[in-house]
């Protein structure tokens, strides 16, 4: 089996803040798998420091060799896909973008051959997606999301607000106030323990949904005191990166977000989704802004989630894919075979 990869940087149209830091470009590794006339495209989100970026790349490159003596034959059967990644991840242990990426083009590859959607592969029926959320930038303060709030689309079913440590609860009074759907709010490990009995009884004055990840990563035990006296549904993000993690907070946490970059990859996504659910726990699929390739990938394992929140590549600016569409929230998928991606410049 052939494997070439490349490195793709991607400008955004806007700066993107979060509670963790302001993105204005994203960096992704691309890997190609081909076999048999076939080829399998997936993706691992690189670094957003060059430094660590060159290591990452030059790790990948010390792989490959190992990589394509284990993929020397192409996948004909799901339990041979398990038994690839498995290997996969004994060979380089600690890889999580690279497992991610050959995950999501072994799958492609093989949805391609057996001339199937991920998503029939999976059990799924191909039926309409729930929407998605559209997330917001974390404001400044008040008075400049005053001023952007004029420009955001009023119609889209849900707006999840960025927070940081110092955001001012007051945007979440303001954006209720011209806005009557869904609310969804990310703290992105904004709060600590003394912060969130206000911040939850401010949100629920205010129908927010969903609160994700309020605490910083590993201080989930404080939840437990408010997880049964809130209305928001408390999604853990930070704190759940893949099936081990789900013991740990299940308990603290309504729900998880899952996401490919954290996991390393659809077979490990669907894992999670069949603990979760085994646990009682809400399912996110999530992403980060990243290209078509991963978020069109994880929204094959859809149909199984209680919330989407795959509108991550809205704001690149030059996405060389094209896949799961996103239009006033609501989700459209690609009709090929795979994951359903494919490079523009093969469509023209």
């Amino acid at each position: 089996m052939k494997i070439e990869y490349q490195v793709v940087r991607s400008r955004l149209k806007t700066e993107f803040v979060t509670n963790h830091r302001a993105i204005r470009d994203n960096r992704q590794l691309i890997v190609t798998l081909t076999k048999n006339g076939a080829q399998g495209i997936g993706t691992g989100l690189l670094s957003y420091d060059d430094q660590v970026l060159q290591f990452q790349i030059s790790k990948f490159i010390s792989h490959i060799e190992n990589y394509s003596r284990i993929l020397a034959g192409a996948p004909t059967s799901l339990d041979g896909i398990s038994e690839l990644i498995r290997i996969l991840k004994l060979v380089a242990p600690n890889a999580t973008l690279e497992h991610e990426a050959l995950d999501l083009a072994l799958y492609d590859l093989f949805g391609k051959l057996q001339r199937k959607p991920v998503f029939e592969i999976f059990g799924y029926t191909g039926k309409q997606l729930l929407p998605s959320g559209f997330s917001i930038s974390a404001p400044k303060d008040v008075y400049s999301f005053a001023e952007e709030l004029e420009k955001i689309d009023k119609t889209l079913p849900i707006l999840k607000l960025k927070m940081k440590s110092n955001s001012d609860l007051g945007m979440v009074e303001l954006l209720r106030s011209q806005y009557d759907g869904r609310i969804w709010i990310d703290g992105n490990c904004a709060w600590d323990s003394g912060d969130l009995e206000t911040n939850l009884r401010y949100f629920d004055k205010f129908d927010v949904e969903i609160v994700e990840q309020p605490l910083r990563e590993g201080h989930y035990e404080a939840l437990l005191r408010f997880k049964d006296r809130t209305g928001c549904v408390l999604i853990a993000d930070e704190d759940c990166v893949d099936t081990h993690s789900l013991e740990k907070i299940r308990s603290y946490y309504n729900g998880v977000s899952i996401k490919l970059h954290k996991c390393g990859g659809l077979l490990e996504a669907n894992n999670m989704m069949k603990t979760s659910k085994n646990f009682g726990l809400k399912i996110m699929l999530g992403c980060r802004t990243e290209n078509l390739i991963g978020i069109t990938a994880i929204s094959n394992l859809g149909e199984g989630a209680d919330y989407l929140d795959l509108d991550g590549a809205v704001d690149i600016l030059d996405d060389e894919f094209d896949g799961l569409e996103f239009e006033k929230g609501k989700l459209r998928r690609a009709t090929s075979y795979g994951l359903g991606v494919k490079r523009r410049d093969d469509m023209s």
